[in-house]
């Protein structure tokens, strides 16, 4: 096993002058990324340098990577005997290698990649037999049998709703389950993990995808975490993403930063509230919460494509894509296909436009929308959206529905220059002087635009 020797500072973390933001070797920057798969890890060499290229040459610097093993055709982290059984005190070294040359693979390219360590999907025979195949299924394994272990054969049931706490396997925690012999596997795996990916500087870790489970689920592994982190004294920032969007993750359970990926999703929440403005006001409202404890919120997952009608669409995806960075967010990455553009033509256009128009900001200074709807003087619901560094440089955003905005931009001192780039082209219009206290913004064509203002 190969290591990186890289002081701490250097890895990514909070940036230290606005925590809001992250910072990776000494230097501020958003993320933004896209990609066509949620498990790149498990990708042959070349596919996987092919997507990380592509995804740098779109100006996009985020990926996500579920530690996950439930899809046909996927490795297993443990070996498996001649007879077809797991054995969980032997490793597959197949699934670590293909890991660590993924974390240098995305190093190599300064690829922030965000680990989850749990996903409650990998546990549930929902849509795939999940866990009737899973390692950790005792009719699977020779290391405990179901009466050991105290789990069950089938589980029917979305193990992210409601009912995940009737699934035993997210019961190992609790001390009077005394369920310490599935434990013991679920920490050896989480510790192998976290051995092969700290003394890389490129890596966030998120505890679990959209969970439902009791906080406390989420509370023992952050712990864990921090525990192997302290031991190898390497720096670790871990968040978490619970199903009902919350930052709470954050200020009242001790987690580094908030994933608000649900922030796009339907699912126990009211029907408009991840659509438009209701989008952007979750994302916003969650943000205002953190203002008495700054820390970074991403949206690893960001949805909408034309394939999956809960989704709401391509341009619905777009929009949150772009709504998410400015209501101030500092991760956002594009879904895989097909509830999100993956790493599409048109993703690729939109992580090159968002870059080109925030490479402009000063992420010390700058103030997402809801700091700055005083500056309107007329918009419409979901019509467009504003970040800025006051008297400086101003970006707005316009949906599929917007058409004319004004803003006041008298603290430029009444001379601006004022250029507008299609986002899902990525081509810019030419640059226009403008001279007055309030301009009035009306888009060039139909559909999504972005414009920056700045100071002549």
């Amino acid at each position: 096993m190969s290591y990186c020797s890289v002081p701490k500072h250097n890895y990514i973390q909070p940036y230290s002058k606005n925590p809001r933001y992250w910072q990776f070797n000494k230097e501020p920057l958003l993320l933004i990324g896209g990609s066509d798969d949620s498990r790149l890890f498990k990708w042959n060499e070349a596919d996987l340098i092919k997507q990380m290229d592509l995804l740098i040459s779109a100006g996009g610097n985020y990926v996500r990577n579920i530690m996950c093993m439930r899809d046909k055709g996927n490795i297993w982290p443990f070996a498996r005997l001649s007879n077809g059984q797991f054995d969980l005190d032997q490793w597959n070294e197949e699934y670590w290698q293909r890991y660590e040359n993924f974390l240098k693979i995305a190093l190599e390219r300064d690829i922030i990649v965000q680990i989850e360590l749990w996903d409650p999907w990998d546990y549930t025979d929902y849509s795939i037999p999940a866990w009737t195949n899973s390692c950790y299924n005792p009719a699977n394994n020779i290391n405990y049998t179901f009466k050991e272990s105290g789990l069950i054969p089938v589980v029917d049931w979305y193990a992210v709703g409601p009912k995940a706490d009737d699934h035993p396997f997210f019961h190992t925690i609790y001390a009077d389950k005394d369920m310490s012999v599935v434990r013991y596997y679920q920490e050896r795996f989480v510790e192998k993990v976290m051995e092969v990916s700290l003394s890389y500087p490129n890596v966030l870790y998120c505890i679990s995808n959209e969970t439902g489970n009791d906080i406390a689920w989420s509370k023992y592994w952050l712990d864990f975490t921090r525990k192997i982190a302290d031991r190898l004294r390497k720096p670790a920032y871990i968040g978490e993403m619970l199903i009902v969007l919350s930052s709470s993750v954050v200020t009242e359970y001790g987690f580094d930063f908030a994933d608000l990926s649900q922030s796009a999703s339907m699912h126990y929440r009211e029907p408009e509230s991840h659509v438009g403005e209701g989008h952007f006001l979750s994302i916003a409202n969650e943000i205002k919460k953190l203002n008495s404890n700054p820390a970074p919120s991403n949206s690893v997952k960001q949805y909408g494509g034309d394939l999956v009608e809960w989704t709401r669409g391509d341009d619905e995806g777009v929009e949150r894509f772009w709504r998410s960075i400015f209501a101030g967010q500092a991760a956002v990455r594009f879904h895989r296909p097909d509830t999100g553009l993956g790493l599409n033509e048109r993703a690729q256009s939109n992580i090159k436009s968002l870059r080109l128009v925030t490479s402009h900001f000063d992420l010390k200074r700058v103030k997402p929308h809801q700091e700055l709807e005083d500056l309107f003087i007329r918009r419409d619901t979901n019509e467009a959206y504003i970040m800025a560094e006051e008297g400086k440089v101003y970006a707005l955003f316009f949906t599929s529905s917007g058409k004319e905005v004004e803003v006041d931009i008298s603290a430029l001192n009444g001379n601006a220059l004022v250029r507008w780039i299609n986002p899902n082209t990525a081509e810019w219009l030419d640059e226009q002087l403008f001279i007055g206290n309030s301009i009035v913004l009306t888009k060039p064509e139909e559909g999504q635009w972005a414009v920056l203002i700045t100071s002549k």
